[in-house]
């Protein structure tokens, strides 16, 4: 186990935002704290699901009350698959925390951290800087949507008692004890699913980063190894001597690559349910959405709302895909870079255990969308083209 200063050193270096988002909505307990509170925070997550499974169960209600040719039938149906889904991954998150706190531990491992000059710290940075940078944006057009569904209702003018979402009552809301209590029931959980998708999606796309950055770093490492031989050359050093420091170059890079693929082992395993209850989702989102943009005007407040629910389901999945397709891309890359490297002024013992890691980095890190798929581009297009001939069925059956 990580000690307390590691502790907070991930934290604060690894996805800080999405990590501190789980945990002030329940879902990830500091690592560092006592027995007590350990207690006290385990009370917090169950209270968290509780909010989240009532408030799906009253969407779900409230969708089967309504009839489908209600304005805000549509809006419903998305809302209420966004809370299933966030209900799946708010147990997901909790279910798998063994599995993060390993992949964290590995983050944290000295083989991880240190980086050896400013060409790799260059490449760390980078992927960092755009793992801050998608979590802000994540994070504020989700503050922005909860602030407006909370706020939305008490400014309406109609002078109706609204609420933030069209869900079951169970009480007369002209009641102002019912009203207040439905109305910070729906708010707190309808935002809790919000950050719920927010912290989740940022934390995937970190991970698969994070993985991204390790295998450039090691594409750099393979490519220095013909330079460091060739700058011992140049200073005369013994053959013997040339020949030790190439193979522990390459036994360290052949470690890196072990850590790398168990890395991406362990997060496939902690993404792979999780992931299949985000298509098994999404795709009757995006049917739905594709048969009723056919249907609405293209001027209508219908119209936009539903493009609206229809762009966000798409680059969610969009973003899961390229980020997936982007770390099996660049672990092909390690291949090609011990075919691109000055491998021909190596010695033959460092010839032959490059040719076994090449034979190792032949195969690529896929990630899999439960049995049924990988998660990269080409399994993005089917799914949009499963949609629309879904679209196709449905528009000539109601034709």
């Amino acid at each position: 186990m990580l000690e307390l200063d590691s502790k907070q050193t991930i934290k604060e270096t690894i996805a800080p935002i999405p990590f501190r988002i789980l945990k002030c909505i329940g879902l990830w307990r500091p690592l560092t704290w006592s027995n007590w509170l350990k207690s006290l925070y385990t009370g917090f997550s169950v209270l968290t699901l509780i909010l989240l499974i009532t408030i799906t169960l009253t969407v779900l209600l409230g969708v089967y009350q309504m009839p489908m040719t209600d304005d805000l039938f549509a809006e419903n149906v998305f809302l209420m698959f966004a809370l299933i889904n966030a209900c799946f991954k708010a147990i997901n998150v909790l279910s798998s925390r063994a599995l993060f706190i390993e992949m964290i531990t590995m983050i944290q491992h000295k083989r991880w951290l240190k980086l050896r000059n400013s060409e790799e710290e260059d490449i760390q940075d980078k992927y960092s800087k755009t793992i801050r940078k998608i979590s802000i944006y994540f994070t504020t057009a989700v503050f922005i949507a909860i602030v407006l569904r909370c706020v939305a209702p008490l400014v309406d003018q109609t002078g109706q008692k609204l609420l933030p979402v069209d869900a079951y009552c169970p009480c007369n809301v002209e009641n102002p004890g019912c009203y207040w209590l439905l109305f910070w029931h729906q708010s707190f959980g309808t935002g809790i699913a919000t950050l719920v998708h927010a912290a989740k999606d940022c934390l995937i796309i970190a991970l698969l980063l994070q993985t991204c950055a390790q295998l450039e770093i090691l594409k750099y490492r393979l490519l220095s190894i013909a330079d460091e031989s060739k700058e011992a050359h140049a200073k005369n050093i013994k053959l013997d001597l040339i020949e030790t420091l190439e193979r522990e170059s390459i036994a360290d890079c052949v470690q890196d690559h072990e850590s790398v693929f168990k890395f991406s082992r362990i997060l496939n395993k902690s993404l792979s349910v999780m992931l299949f209850g985000q298509i098994a989702v999404t795709i009757p989102n995006l049917c739905l959405s594709i048969f009723l943009l056919s249907t609405q005007h293209i001027a209508s407040v219908e119209f936009m709302m539903t493009m609206q629910f229809f762009s966000a389901v798409v680059i969610e999945l969009f973003f899961f895909c390229w980020y997936g397709n982007e770390v099996t891309l660049t672990s092909l890359d390690v291949e090609s870079a011990i075919c691109e490297m000055e491998w021909e002024i190596l010695a033959n013992s460092s010839k032959k255990d490059l040719l076994y890691m090449m034979m190792r980095t032949s195969k690529p890190i896929l990630f899999r969308v439960g049995p049924i798929m990988n998660m990269n581009i080409d399994s993005f297009l089917s799914i949009m083209k499963s949609s629309y001939s879904a679209f196709s069925v449905l528009q000539s059956t109601g034709a």
